[in-house]
C-alpha cells in the first residue's frame, strides 16, 4: 500500500521534545515520534537496524526506536517529540 500512514498514538502518555543539535540516545520504551516540520528523519530501532532514514516525514509516526540522529547526521525535521 502506498502512501503515508498516520499511526493512533492517542495513548501516549508521556513525550520527550528532541534536539536535533546532537544525537539523542531514548530512553526505553518509546512508542512513535511526532514530526511537527516536515523532512528527513533518521533513527535506530530497538530492534537493531541503524542509519535508516525517512524522508519527507510529516505527523505521528508508530515505532520503536533507540536513537534520532542530529541535523549534522541527516535528520531534517523539525518539531519532533518522541512518545511514550
Amino acid at each position: 500500500m502506498a502512501g503515508r500512514v498516520q499511526a493512533n498514538l492517542a495513548g501516549a502518555s508521556n513525550a520527550i521534545a528532541i534536539n536535533t543539535a546532537s544525537d539523542t540516545t531514548l530512553p526505553a520504551g518509546c512508542r512513535g515520534v511526532y514530526v511537527g516540520g516536515s523532512g528527513n528523519l533518521k533513527v535506530d530501532f530497538v530492534g537493531g537496524a541503524t542509519g535508516i532514514t525517512y524522508t519527507g516525514i510529516g505527523g505521528e509516526i508508530s515505532m520503536q526506536i533507540s536513537k534520532i540522529y542530529s541535523a549534522a547526521n541527516g535528520t531534517t525535521a523539525t518539531g519532533i517529540l518522541a512518545l511514550y
